[in-house]
């Protein structure tokens, strides 16, 4: 696993169509992400698997290349191994990213079924196109490889489809108790805004004018809470969304 070998394969034709293909797909993929809050589980772990997959290349070239140096045969000098230290650790980063966002949505046992499977069929797509693992091997070996990921990909839904699911959490939360939640009358009589927050990362808001552990909660959890002051909000009068270019607001008035 030279540093010559490795830039051989990185510029080989079935490399840069399953790189091209695979940037186009994490390119439209991210864009229903971000911009049309397409937040199903297939979406975000497919981009958590195309990471992967390039994690899985890039690894097994810096940990080949360390191996050959240690030996005595130096690939520290062949600048192809820095440029895949750098993807290793960038693909990993942004794995470990989405990862804990599709955390805060959807259950931990499904994150792992469904998860494994996108991702070990995007690793063994991706390593044997770079490596060329199936290069030469006889119809049946693949066969019975394939049969076997099959099964290992139904053991793993199966234990997860019998585990108990998490009973959701519904807090009762006392408003008058919640510093910063419900204000007081200004000297015009009116109820002053109830809860102002800004998206201060993909995940999580900044709650202005709350304190303590409430300054900063999951996004997800703020629109929860939310909803609980709107419904308080309307058995005292009219309520409603304010909403600016940064932030959301809810009010009673």
């Amino acid at each position: 696993m030279t540093g010559e070998n490795i830039a051989r394969h990185l510029v080989s034709w079935p490399f840069l169509l399953y790189m091209l293909v695979a940037i186009v797909l994490f390119c439209l993929l991210l864009y229903f992400y971000k911009e049309r809050n397409a937040n199903s589980i297939v979406v975000i772990l497919l981009l958590v698997a195309l990471l992967g997959s390039m994690t899985v290349v890039t690894v097994k070239a810096v940990s080949g290349m360390l191996v050959l140096s240690i030996q005595g045969n130096l690939q520290l000098d062949y600048p192809i191994f820095y440029v895949m230290f750098v993807c290793m650790v960038a693909t990993a980063i942004y794995q470990a990213t989405f990862l804990s966002e599709a955390s805060q949505i959807y259950d931990s046992s499904l994150i792992a079924s469904v998860g494994y499977i996108l991702s070990t069929t995007a690793a063994i797509t991706a390593g044997a196109i770079f490596y060329l693992d199936f290069l030469g091997e006889e119809a049946l070996h693949i066969c019975m490889f394939a049969l076997g990921c099959l099964i290992a990909f139904l053991g793993v839904f199966l234990i997860t489809r019998n585990r108990k699911k998490a009973i959701p959490f519904e807090p009762y939360i006392s408003m008058d108790a919640m510093p910063g939640v419900f204000d007081h009358r200004n000297g015009a009589g009116l109820v002053a805004p109830v809860l102002t927050i800004q998206r201060s990362s993909a995940s999580h808001i900044h709650c202005g004018g709350c304190s303590g552990s409430w300054g900063a909660m999951s996004y997800y959890t703020a629109k929860k809470l939310l909803n609980i002051i709107l419904s308080r909000c309307s058995r005292r009068g009219a309520g409603g969304w304010r909403e600016g270019t940064k932030f959301k607001r809810a009010y009673c008035s």
